[in-house]
C-alpha cells in the first residue's frame, strides 16, 4: 500500500479541509486555551481589517473612495477606533503573557522587541485616530515594522500551511492500522 502525503483519494478532501481549519481557525490553540484562542482570532481578524482599512491610504483606492465618499469616512472613524482598541488589548495581553507565564523561559529578545514595536505602532495609531496627534511618529514606527516584517517571526504564516499539513499527515498516519 502506498502511503504518500495524498494517499487515498476519498481522504484527500477531508485532509485539505482539516488543513484549512487548522491554518485559519487555529484549532490547536482552541484545544489548549479558549481565552487565548479568542484573543488570537480577534488579533488576526482585526489585523486583516486594519490592512483593508489602510489600503485606501496606501494605494489611494480611488474608485471605492469616490463611490462611497462620506460614508467611508464615518464608517472608518467608528471601525478604526474599535479595531485599534481590540489590537491594543490583544497585543498588551500577548506582552503580559510573555512576561508573566512559563512562555517567558522560551522567549527571545526579538519576541519582546517585536511585541513592543507592534504595541507602539498600534498606540500611536490610536493617538492619531482619537486625538489627531502622533502622525509622524506613527508613520515612522509603521515603516520600521514594515521593513522589519520579512525578517521577523511575523512571517510564521508562510510556514504554517506546511507545518499543519505535516502535523495532520503524521496524526493520520499514526492512527492508521495495518491489516
Amino acid at each position: 500500500m502506498k502511503l504518500g502525503i495524498f494517499g487515498q483519494k476519498e481522504r484527500r478532501t477531508a485532509r485539505w479541509l482539516k488543513l484549512g481549519k487548522d491554518s485559519f481557525l487555529f484549532s490547536q490553540v482552541l484545544d489548549l486555551d479558549r481565552r487565548m484562542w479568542g484573543l488570537v482570532i480577534s488579533f488576526h481578524l482585526a489585523g486583516i481589517a486594519l490592512l483593508i482599512g489602510h489600503l485606501r491610504l496606501i494605494f489611494g483606492f480611488i474608485p471605492l473612495v469616490n463611490a462611497l465618499d462620506d460614508w467611508v469616512e464615518q464608517f472608518a472613524s467608528f471601525t478604526g477606533g474599535a479595531i485599534g482598541i481590540i489590537l491594543l488589548i490583544t497585543v498588551l495581553y500577548f506582552l503580559i503573557r510573555r512576561l508573566k507565564s512559563p512562555v517567558r523561559q522560551i522567549s527571545a529578545p526579538e519576541d519582546y522587541f517585536l511585541l513592543i514595536l507592534v504595541l507602539l505602532v498600534i498606540f500611536t495609531g490610536d493617538c492619531v485616530r482619537f486625538f489627531g496627534e502622533c502622525l509622524g511618529i506613527h508613520v515612522m514606527l509603521a515603516n520600521i515594522l514594515i521593513f522589519y516584517f520579512p525578517f521577523s517571526k511575523m512571517m510564521h504564516f508562510v510556514g504554517s500551511f506546511a507545518t499543519n499539513l505535516i502535523r495532520s499527515e503524521y496524526l493520520w498516519m499514526s492512527s492508521y492500522k495495518r491489516p
